[in-house]
């Protein structure tokens, strides 16, 4: 295969991501061959297979800056962050940062950083 033949690598690519359909590395190289072909859609389904809809938009916009596809990269950047806000408001896990003051090895005060109805700490007590 020679440099620049694209056609060739995503025709080896494929058959590989078929033997190995969840590999990333493949799929992701498979969609970089596909838009050096111009094939924008179906490497769009390849990064997405390979990282999840928010990167798969994220490196179709990439490449089509690098195309000189601007306004199609917008879009894609756009839907992006809307699938990544939409994303965190259905995620239902809670993240608490907490703020710790250490000397010489004990912790000496600590607290929640930015506390939320809901999310108080409670006290453990001894078992037994």
């Amino acid at each position: 295969m020679s440099e620049g033949d694209y056609k060739g690598a995503a025709d080896r690519l494929k058959k590989a991501a078929k033997l190995a359909p969840n590999d990333p590395r493949i799929l992701n190289n498979l969609a970089l061959a596909q838009t050096q072909l111009g094939k924008f859609d179906e490497a769009y389904q390849n990064f997405a297979r390979a990282g999840g809809e928010v990167k798969g938009r994220l490196n179709i916009a990439n490449q089509l800056e690098l195309a000189g596809r601007s306004g199609e990269a917008m879009k894609q950047y756009e839907a992006a962050r809307l699938r990544a806000e939409a994303e965190q408001k259905n995620d239902l896990s809670q993240s608490i940062e907490v703020v710790m003051e250490i000397r010489n090895g004990l912790v000496t005060f600590a607290s929640i950083a930015h506390p939320r109805p809901g999310l108080a700490p409670t006290r453990r007590r001894p078992c037994g």
